[in-house]
């Protein structure tokens, strides 16, 4: 902390070259006790900003040290035996009031950058990635093998600094599906099996209706809902939302009627089967190139030329 008696002029600057300081030093107990002792109402805006920078990477370095911690919580003292995965769930619920669903997805986060994602973990713990896209990363690439989760890795962390959290799970998908085409397909049909439609209740009379589907088969719904919406009749004083909600009963109850029409890229060599790169969904993302070349039977195209790097 700044000593009483200096000028305000005297804190700014001190308080400057700590923040320049902090900026420039990986994340650790050391940044943090340097950084604890600005007073951020004596500087700046931008340095403000250059002290939210660095708050931000200190929060990556505690996320990292947390996850080592939930990393080694595999058991308790003595050797692994039966019901010890239950045993850790259940303590880290308890510990950290969360339910045992959540634990163990924190769970399975922190073993997977432990044992598969050795970049991932060190871009957390020096501060370049958040918690949210260490995350990402690590539930997306759960499911794949050693050798493939370690192949998306190095697709999409290097850029992953620099994007924002929907860019970035934009970019996983298409990773992933791009890693191992044939497995993701299987994945693909094995979810398509789990599709579900649930209704729960709400407040004043309303209720939440939610659907779980294959992406073609939401896109063409979401078309069907955004086209009835838009259509606006003079006087109609309603939101855009709660015109969707109205065009949404109007489908599914039969009370109006028309085409809809969903847009899908994929390269041509993908049409052919040469190779099975993703297609894009338009308002979705990437998808299996099964499910693009589905979407392109009876379909209307149109040619791009690109260049292929």
């Amino acid at each position: 902390m700044f000593e009483d008696g200096g000028s305000v002029g005297e804190s700014s600057s001190v308080a400057a070259v700590i923040a320049a300081w902090g900026v420039g030093v990986p994340p650790g107990p050391e940044a943090m006790g340097w950084l604890a002792s600005i007073d951020a109402a004596v500087l700046p805006a931008g340095l403000r900003l250059d002290l939210l920078v660095a708050w931000e990477a200190q929060a990556a370095w505690v996320a990292a040290e947390q996850h080592r911690v939930l990393g080694g919580l595999d058991a308790p003292d003595g050797p692994p035996g039966p019901g010890d995965e239950d045993w850790v769930r259940e303590e880290v619920a308890a510990a950290l009031h969360l339910s045992a669903l959540t634990a163990d997805r924190r769970l399975q986060v922190a073993r997977g950058l432990r044992d598969r994602l050795p970049g991932t973990r060190a871009a957390l713990t020096a501060g370049r990635v958040d918690v949210r896209k260490a995350t990402t990363i690590a539930e997306a690439t759960e499911p794949l093998d050693a050798v493939t989760a370690a192949a998306v890795e190095a697709a999409v962390l290097p850029k992953a600094p620099s994007q924002t959290l929907a860019e970035l799970k934009r970019a996983v998908r298409r990773a992933v599906l791009a890693a191992d085409p044939a497995d993701a397909e299987t994945r693909h049909q094995r979810a398509r099996t789990d599709r579900w439609v649930r209704l729960i209740p709400a407040e004043d009379g309303m209720a939440d209706l939610y659907a779980h589907l294959p992406a073609t088969d939401a896109t063409r719904i979401m078309t069907a809902v955004d086209t009835l919406a838009h259509t606006r009749a003079p006087g109609d004083d309603r939101g855009v939302d709660a015109r969707r909600a109205d065009a949404l009963v109007e489908l599914v109850t039969g009370e109006q009627a028309g085409e809809t029409r969903v847009h899908v890229t994929v390269a041509a060599t993908t049409l052919a089967g040469i190779d099975d790169q993703p297609g894009e969904l338009a308002g979705y993302g990437p998808v299996t190139a099964a499910v693009a070349r589905d979407l392109a039977e009876g379909g209307t195209w149109r040619r791009l030329l690109t260049d292929p790097t």
